[in-house]
């Protein structure tokens, strides 16, 4: 199964979009069953997979309608965004390592809690300092979503719905 939807995937041109009735017509499962949205969901991450390491290019996920085929920058934003969750996950691991009480923890462990303080907080100058550098990224992205979709409507070509 997981196959069909790679060829399915890696036949679709840039800023094609492959619904999940797609791909669930496509492997004979139902989008609008969760068993079946979770098959489909589960064989277009392998796909999705196999078509980044083969074609140098991906699937992004629209949420409730499928996914959309993309590279160049528009692959470095699907990047983006697993960082910008990761930085919730650092921001929040630096709350919660801020209010331990260390007058409670033996010498080792406050030594420990300080390192882990330091990691968190060089983690998120780091998330800081590419702030900038990705806003610049987020125009780009949509510049060439636009070119995309100006091109798909000059050639006709549908989307995969």
């Amino acid at each position: 199964m997981t196959q069909l939807v790679y060829e399915m995937m890696a036949e679709a041109e840039v800023g094609d979009t492959i619904t999940y009735k797609a791909i669930g017509e496509l492997i004979d499962r139902d989008p609008d069953e969760p068993i079946g949205l979770a098959a489909i969901r589960q064989t277009a991450d392998r796909a999705r997979k196999k078509l980044g390491a083969k074609h140098a290019r991906s699937a992004m996920t629209i949420c409730g309608v499928g996914y959309q085929i993309v590279n160049g920058i528009r692959h470095m934003g699907q990047a983006i965004v697993h960082s910008r969750k990761a930085r919730t996950q650092v921001k929040r691991s630096t709350e919660i390592l801020s209010d331990v009480d260390s007058s409670t923890l033996s010498h080792q462990h406050r030594s420990q809690l300080r390192r882990s303080r330091d990691v968190m907080a060089a983690r998120l100058d780091m998330m800081d300092a590419d702030d900038a550098h990705a806003q610049a990224e987020a125009k780009v992205m949509e510049e060439l979503r636009e070119f995309n979709q100006r091109r798909r409507e000059e050639r006709g070509r549908p989307d995969w719905t």
